[in-house]
Parts: C-alpha cells; sequence; structure tokens
C-alpha cells in the first residue's frame, strides 16, 4: 500500500492544487482551472485530501456558505477549519 498523506487548504500549493484540478476533472469531469484563476477558491472553500507521492488521490472538500431562515442570515463557524 501506498504511503498517504493527509492534506488540506492547498490552494497555493501548484503541485498538489494541479492534481486536484486533474482528479476532479477524471472523476467527475469538472475544469477547475478557471474557477481558480477568476478567484473564485477562496478561503471559505477547504479540500481535505490524502496524497500519494504527491498526487491527489482522495478528497472531501467543506464549502462554508452563509445560510438564509426565515430572513435571518447565519455565517458558518470560523472555528470549522
Amino acid at each position: 500500500m501506498r504511503n498517504l498523506q493527509f492534506v488540506k487548504d492547498y490552494r497555493q500549493k501548484e503541485q498538489l492544487r494541479t492534481s486536484f484540478f486533474a482528479l476532479a476533472s477524471d472523476t467527475f469531469g469538472l475544469e477547475l482551472d478557471r474557477w481558480y484563476q477568476e478567484g473564485f477558491w477562496d478561503g471559505r472553500y477547504i479540500p481535505f485530501s490524502y496524497a500519494a507521492g504527491g498526487q491527489i488521490v482522495a478528497n472531501v472538500s467543506v464549502n462554508l456558505l452563509d445560510l438564509s431562515l426565515t430572513g435571518a442570515r447565519y455565517k458558518p463557524f470560523s472555528s470549522a477549519r
């Protein structure tokens, strides 16, 4: 079995980010590079992944969204990171 490394919030790490984009493309047909280049990957999108040899091989992500409920607006917990 490969040595897996748990990694998160790696948007500034080009090798992992590029590998994550490739995994999303291969798995779901998503093209995320433009999404990233246009600044949509901010601190509210947090990937939690496993990497093997510098390549993302598994991922689950959290997208912190505001909630609007009966006219009141709620923000996500800042300690969720």
